[in-house]
């Protein structure tokens, strides 16, 4: 009798455990907000910050460099994007994992999962070095179209 509620047990162990394993569906983490009145400058690079674009925004913008055009800003096609890169000098959005997928044949299989992820979402965004990186961050933040601003952190 014990050694069947023991097999029982496992058994039930076993069915709840790859049932859990087998589930695919993406948990998103929280972020924790960061006060940028608190970080000081040294702490970030000027003249670049990083931007995740909402959801809706993948198929409206592509995740390949997009370089200054000759209006000396980068044009996205998104009207708010465009007056803010225009207002800041904007020279170039570099997508997060720039490369990754031409340095090797490997990488390009977790691609899918990447975007699954949103890593697609992410640019690096060249500004003017002279702009004020916290200025940036709250009007980029402000737009229905950005999801995350924030600047780009020295390693």
């Amino acid at each position: 009798m014990l050694l069947m509620k023991r097999i029982l047990l496992l058994v039930t162990l076993v069915i709840c455990s790859s049932w859990a394993f087998s589930q695919s569906q993406i948990t998103k983490g929280e972020r924790p907000p960061i006060d940028l009145e608190r970080v000081p400058a040294e702490a970030y690079e000027q003249g670049k910050i990083q931007i995740k674009l909402m959801p809706n925004m993948d198929k409206s913008i592509p995740d390949v460099t997009i370089n200054a055009s000759k209006s000396e800003y980068v044009v996205t096609g998104v009207n708010t994007l465009d007056e803010l890169n225009k207002e800041f000098g904007a020279k170039q959005y570099k997508p997060l994992l720039d490369g990754m997928y031409e340095k090797s044949a490997k990488s390009t299989q977790y691609r899918e999962r990447h975007k699954a992820w949103g890593f697609h979402l992410w640019f690096e965004v060249e500004v003017d070095s002279k702009a004020d990186v916290k200025e940036i961050i709250k009007k980029y933040s402000a737009l229905a179209e950005v999801e995350i601003a924030e600047p780009v952190f020295k390693k």
